[in-house]
């Protein structure tokens, strides 16, 4: 009863959520993530936000869409719907163990083809991220007063190392092998690696603000062009200019195939149809 409760409820909050794109002009307002995100028997769908068959791909890590918890938020799903690499999540004053971070609640969250945004609540801090071709942007708000922190891990038997205001290095599933290079908009005091060397926690002074901003890049080459790829995709510190810049890209796209007639919903169902074609990368 509780499952069918709390299946109900989000079901019912997404269908008002997207009645209020009735009146949109622009097809990527059509575009529902979550819908087929609950399946019996095949795999599920899933609430993906990326640009039209790019390298980089990225929805929270959850077990299902009706979890209460999210173990925290991928730097990119290497396979079409598994194989989270480069782990992310906010840290507390007591990170623990960093290799394994325990599921935290959440709620307020929004997804769209080209942005998220969530609210979490173990630490308390707002997340928000936006995709570009090979690379990503974060942005973590914290609340005044508490300490920012986030922690990077990686998913498989891979290594990281954090120097200056950057962390780099390797991840691999299924054996292969992914490149990361994440910069930081504003330099930690020091980073707290693990001892294994798949973790690095990096902690800011909240006297210079409580938002941490990350942007990365991802190569199957080696760590240069991982850096070379996010020169390339994101030039700026500006959350908003990536995510505008994906909704363009998502409106050409969707817009090549145009349509007449039809209700409010069968819009929503062609789109998310058509946005679906675009999950794998070429």
């Amino acid at each position: 009863m509780k499952i069918f409760l709390q299946t109900a409820a989000v079901i019912m909050i997404s269908a008002a959520t997207f009645s209020c794109s009735d009146n949109s002009s622009e097809p990527v307002d059509y575009v529902n993530p979550y819908m087929g995100n609950i399946s019996h028997l095949l795999v599920p769908t899933y609430p993906t936000v990326h640009l039209p068959n790019s390298m980089l791909r990225f929805y929270p890590d959850r077990e299902s869409y009706t979890s209460n918890t999210m173990r925290g938020f991928p730097l990119n799903v290497i396979s079409h719907r598994s194989g989270k690499i480069f782990h992310l999540a906010p840290a507390g004053d007591n990170a623990g163990d960093v290799r394994h971070i325990p599921g935290f609640s959440y709620d307020n969250e929004t997804i769209t083809p080209y942005y998220y945004s969530v609210t979490v609540e173990e630490p308390l801090c707002d997340v928000k991220f936006a995709p570009a071709a090979k690379s990503g942007f974060y942005s973590l708000s914290f609340p005044e007063g508490a300490r920012p922190g986030v922690v990077i891990r990686t998913t498989g038997q891979g290594e990281l190392k954090g120097q200056g205001s950057s962390i780099s290095g390797f991840d691999i599933f299924n054996g292969v092998k992914t490149y990361l290079y994440l910069e930081f908009s504003r330099e930690p005091p020091a980073f707290d690696p693990a001892p294994d060397s798949r973790a690095v926690t990096a902690f800011f002074d909240d006297e210079k603000g409580n938002e941490i901003n990350i942007r990365y890049g991802i190569s199957y080459i080696d760590t240069d062009q991982a850096k070379k790829n996010l020169q390339n995709d994101i030039s700026g510190w500006n959350i908003g200019e990536v995510s505008s810049a994906a909704r363009d890209k998502w409106n050409s796209v969707l817009s090549s195939v145009s349509i007449e007639g039809g209700t409010e919903q069968q819009k929503r169902v062609f789109y998310t149809s058509l946005y679906r074609c675009f999950e794998r990368m070429i």
